[in-house]
């Protein structure tokens, strides 16, 4: 069963849906603004609060106030798109060393999120294509300096990959 979304996810996720096409949404929305006329002063707080806690940045957009996400707001939104979980031939490796315990534990759980499977602690593999998924993950997560990631038709002995993803058939 999926987790529930929090206030925050869901904020930022009605945020991002109604992003300009120059990148930032305005305050307050037409839509919005005369939707939440009432509630006006907590929505305030509400975009207040998820700047300081860096999701939102406040952007210039023909002097007036508009915002768009921060690369931690994408990824707190973030639902990873896998299309389809079939064997390519390919193997997805990532290799890190990131010094940060919640940084580290954090990117952890989402790789697993994306299919991968633990090879060593900092050695993670996937047999899917989920390339476009994983450069973003590295983006917003800054850990460009941290992260190596191999894909690879060959590995040695590989028969323990393929038992851990199941492809002893394929």
């Amino acid at each position: 069963m999926p987790r529930r979304l929090t206030k925050t996810q869901k904020l930022l996720g009605l945020i991002e849906g109604i992003v300009l096409e120059t990148g930032a949404w305005m305050y307050p929305y037409k839509g919005v603004g005369r939707a939440m006329k009432k509630h006006r002063g907590a929505l305030s707080k509400a975009i207040y609060d998820l700047k300081s806690q860096g999701y939102l940045e406040e952007v210039e957009n023909k002097a007036k106030r508009a915002y768009r996400l921060t690369p931690k707001g994408k990824l707190k939104i973030w639902r990873p798109k896998i299309t389809e979980k079939v064997w390519d031939g390919c193997w997805r490796i990532l290799m890190f060393d990131i010094s940060d315990n919640s940084r580290r534990n954090r990117f952890r759980g989402y790789i697993q999120k994306l299919g991968f499977k633990m090879v060593q602690e900092s050695v993670w593999a996937c047999p899917y294509d989920v390339s476009e998924e994983v450069e973003k993950l590295i983006d917003w997560s800054d850990l460009e300096a941290d992260v190596d990631y191999l894909i690879t038709r060959s590995v040695t002995k590989d028969s323990h990959l393929r038992y851990m993803f199941n492809l002893n058939d394929s």
